[in-house]
This record gives structure tokens, sequence and C-alpha cells, in this order.
């Protein structure tokens, strides 16, 4: 008789079950589109219910509260991207690294020396570690209103101010 799972072991073999399951459901047309219909019907039952309220119908307080929450997973999802995108830079970084040292040792040559730092195929990456999807990736440079926008070209602009007409006074 085999040892007891823990509650973890068994979560984890049940997850994995469930996206065995979810991709087969993808991979074949006729059952994803019963999935969607499905979901899709899910959706509108609690739309009509009142659990799902739209945007425009909320008050001022839920609207912000909705936007920031939409902001938030909007940005945690850029951020993992952005990870994925630098983590599979970094495993072709790797991979053809591994490939140039199987090749400089049968050859005996640094074929690595040959290519010039300011050509257009060479590249550097950092040795760091990947920033956490929790970290700042990209700070975007302050905004400039555009108050201070106009201003600076309204003291570039010439007015008339300074021409005075004189008129002789006729006595």
């Amino acid at each position: 008789m085999p040892p007891k799972q823990s509650r973890q072991e068994r979560l984890e073999k049940k997850l994995l079950a469930e996206r065995r399951r979810l991709q087969k459901i993808k991979n074949d047309p006729e059952l994803k589109a019963q999935l969607q219909e499905k979901e899709r019907q899910k959706y509108f039952k609690k739309k009509k219910s009142g659990k799902i309220i739209p945007v425009g119908e909320m008050s001022p307080q839920q609207q912000k509260f909705a936007r920031k929450k939409s902001m938030e997973s909007s940005n945690r999802y850029n951020k993992r991207k952005k990870l994925r995108k630098i983590q599979d830079l970094e495993e072709i970084v790797n991979y053809s690294d591994k490939e140039d040292s199987e090749i400089n040792s049968d050859n005996n040559e640094d074929t690595l020396s040959l290519i010039s730092p300011h050509s257009s195929n060479s590249f550097a990456i950092e040795s760091s570690p990947p920033p956490s999807p929790d970290s700042d990736i990209y700070e975007p440079p302050s905004r400039i209103p555009r108050s201070t926008r106009t201003k600076n070209l309204d003291q570039t602009s010439v007015t008339p101010t300074h021409l005075h007409l004189e008129v002789p006074l006729v006595t």
C-alpha cells in the first residue's frame, strides 16, 4: 500500500490533471467551442442575476476601484510578459553560448573574438539575474504637463506690446 499523500501533493496532482484536461479540450475545436459557449452562458447568467455590473452603471467610487484593479492586473500581466521575454532571450543566449563553446573546443579557436563589438550582430546581456515580477522593470519618464509646454511656446512668440502709437496733440 503506497504511503498517504499530503494535502499539497494531492492538490498538485489535481491541478496537473485539470491542466491536462483543459489542454485536451483546447486542442479539439468542437470541445473548445462547447467550453466557450458554456463560459459565455455562465457570464450572462451572472450578469442577469446582478453579480456582474458594467463599469458605466457603478457609482464613482466603485468605478475608481474597478479601474484601479484592472490597471493593477494589466500591469502585473505586462511585467510577467516582459520577464518571460527576458528569460526566453537568456535561454537563447545560453544555448548559443553552449554551441559556441562546443565549436571552440573542436576548432581550438576563439570565434567570438572575430566579431567586432560594434557590429550589428553583436549583443550584450547583463549577467545579473532577471528581475522578479513584482519589481519595476520599466519606469516611464515623467510627463511634462500641457500647461508647461504651452508656456514655453508662449515665451518664444512675439507679441506687439511694445508698440505705441504717438498721436500729436492738436491745440
